[in-house]
């Protein structure tokens, strides 16, 4: 039977995964396959603190994937090491959609975020 087609295809959504280790790279990459021809609006990717001290390119990685994922999960960051770099990317993404959500913001800008900022620095 044919795959039926709707409008809800064509809709982006950019899962992150921010964890310790790379244990969980070849699971992702088969569900990044599979999505890519069941969902393809849907990207997956995965971002692993183990990789920060050897890639001084994949922490800013993560930090832009945090930034602007639709889906944000972080697991398994027990070591300081691992999760002070991330610390304030994350508590800024929550800030500003518990903000955005508080006062039924639909879209969140550039002014959203400066506004949940100066909110939650009182």
């Amino acid at each position: 039977m044919p795959k039926l087609t709707t409008a809800a295809d064509a809709t982006r959504l950019r899962f992150v995964i921010v964890t310790m280790d790379s244990h969980l790279s070849t699971a992702t990459q088969r569900a990044r396959q599979r999505l890519a021809k069941e969902m393809p609006g849907v990207t997956l990717e995965i971002h692993a603190a183990d990789e920060w001290g050897s890639n001084p390119t994949a922490l800013d990685s993560c930090l832009e994937a945090i930034e602007h994922g639709d889906i944000i999960v972080v697991t398994m960051l027990f070591l300081e090491d691992h999760f002070q770099p991330l610390l304030a990317a994350l508590q800024a993404r929550r800030n500003t959609e518990r903000f955005a959500a508080e006062r039924s913001v639909e879209l969140i800008t550039v002014e959203t975020l400066y506004d949940a900022k100066a909110h939650y620095s009182r």
